[in-house]
């Protein structure tokens, strides 16, 4: 192994290419009309060497110390490099990229195929690669070329990185966009609260450190194209598409899977002993929805601490904001009903 690393007569490097940022000045609040705070503010600039004191972000640029985390969704941008470092020629050079999750071939298109490089010459490019997976990742890159016997050599290097998820962001989103892409069968549209006179549309997309921003979408039955026999069988509802910015510009786009309208009701075993579980519906407590699936199924028994899922059916009677109720579970060994009412709430349109 270390005959070939001697033999090699290319190297390969692979540098990440980041976004400079803003230099974070000392920030202080400063009142205009009060000398001290005047002299405060100039005491400070002279010492940091900014031009204002209550400014957060100065005009200059920062070179990055660090590099930031790569989340879901966002564009990994790297140079690759392939330099010479013997003093013999190299020929018929080809460089290859993939990665190993999904064995996606990166092909870097170089100025020049089967290239030759002389002795301290390099060939190099930049490549942008979409992040669509989550977790550990490895790039793979790997070089083929002839030596001065005419030799095939290979060259191979791996670089791994993390990718998290976007939503342990810690950086700034700016134009942040949300969409629900409905299936065939459906039509969507997003349910906004009325705009304050004191609003502003640049904030309302602005999204700080751990903010939590929510989406309301409204779906409606695509009666004009589909009969409503559709729906009975059908469960998707469409997929989110989500699109931000950061600080810098840099853009990330993230679709989730397709949303399912099952509604899942998980049941809990709290006690020391087994349960024999039996559950029956009862209708009458919610006149605006009435249950549309068998009541009186039994769940078998449930140990401790163990849990159970069951679906419900439900037709809506009445418009307006409806609550579950009326579910019953007997235990058949203790002969004990535990009644649960108004477990959650369908806003019916």
């Amino acid at each position: 192994m270390g005959d070939a690393l001697r033999d090699q007569l290319l190297s390969l490097k692979v540098m990440r290419l980041a976004r400079p940022k803003f230099h974070e000045n000392v920030c202080l609040p400063v009142d205009p009309l009060d000398p001290m705070s005047g002299l405060i503010e100039s005491a400070v600039c002279r010492m940091t060497g900014q031009e204002q004191a209550d400014v957060p972000v100065s005009q200059y640029l920062l070179v990055p110390q660090i590099f930031d985390n790569l989340y879901l969704g966002e564009t990994f941008t790297f140079y690759i490099c392939v330099q010479n470092e013997s003093v013999h020629k190299a020929t018929e050079i080809c460089v290859d990229l993939q990665t190993s999750n999904r064995r996606v071939a990166l092909v870097p298109k170089m100025e020049e195929a089967n290239a030759t490089l002389g002795s301290g010459e390099h060939l190099g490019q930049v490549v942008s690669h979409e992040i669509n997976e989550q977790g550990q990742h490895m790039l793979v890159c790997a070089v083929s070329y002839k030596n001065q016997a005419n030799e095939k050599m290979f060259l191979r290097k791996y670089f791994k990185f993390p990718v998290t998820k976007p939503i342990d962001v810690k950086t700034k989103f700016y134009n942040a966009e949300v969409l629900l892409e409905p299936t065939d069968f459906y039509l969507a549209s997003e349910i906004s609260p009325l705009p304050a006179e004191s609003d502003n549309d640049s904030e309302q997309r602005y999204l700080n450190r751990m903010d939590v921003r929510q989406f309301l979408f409204c779906l409606k039955p695509n009666v004009a194209d589909y009969s409503l026999n559709y729906y009975k069988g059908g469960t998707s509802i469409g997929k989110l598409d989500m699109v931000w910015r950061t600080a810098m510009g840099e853009r990330g786009h993230i679709q989730t899977n397709a949303l399912q309208r099952i509604m899942v009701c998980r049941l809990h075993n709290c006690s020391e002993r087994p349960l024999e579980l039996v559950l029956t519906l009862n209708g009458s407590l919610q006149p605006g929805i009435i249950f549309s699936c068998v009541s009186g199924l039994h769940l078998g028994q449930l140990r401790p601490n163990n849990v159970v899922d069951f679906t419900l059916q439900l037709l809506p009677l009445q418009t307006g904001l409806q609550s579950i109720s009326g579910i019953r579970v007997t235990d058949t060994f203790s002969k004990r009903t535990y009644e649960h009412d108004e477990i959650a709430q369908v806003l019916v349109l």
